[in-house]
């Protein structure tokens, strides 16, 4: 059996931890909300907490331009199981004032703030390649 999704048509973002990560209060419909803190799914971005100069300072724009994406909107969330770090894996729409809806990985990758990434072995970090530019261009 493949694993499914649990899927939250209304969440509200509390909080952006750095540039994968985030706080959201999830509605779980009858008067019932959860907190809990997402991983953004098969992506990863520049460590906000890196002992590396220059990674510390895009993990800092990485972290603004998730919390402009996201500023004041409605999102939907497809949870997955947590990872190693207890945050749970999610798929994360915004929901636009027209209802339309927008794929936040999808956005941060074509913008060049971050790279997709299954999870598995050892995060890819092209942005520290020599001569690498930051945002990366798509």
């Amino acid at each position: 059996m493949t694993p499914q999704p649990w899927r939250y048509q209304f969440a509200r973002v509390l909080r952006v931890i750095d540039g994968d990560t985030l706080e959201l209060e999830i509605d779980l419909g009858f008067r019932a909300r959860i907190v809990e803190r997402f991983r953004l799914r098969d992506y990863n971005a520049p460590e906000l907490h890196s002992s590396d100069p220059r990674e510390h300072a895009m993990g800092a724009e990485a972290w603004a331009q998730l919390q402009i994406m996201l500023a004041d909107r409605r999102v939907e969330v497809a949870s997955w199981k947590a990872d190693s770090f207890g945050r749970w894996l999610a798929d994360v729409t915004v929901i636009g004032p027209e209802g339309d809806a927008l794929d936040v990985v999808e956005q941060l990758v074509a913008g060049g703030w971050g790279v997709r990434w299954d999870g598995r072995g050892r995060a890819p970090r092209p942005w520290l390649d020599a001569g690498a530019s930051y945002p990366m261009q798509a």
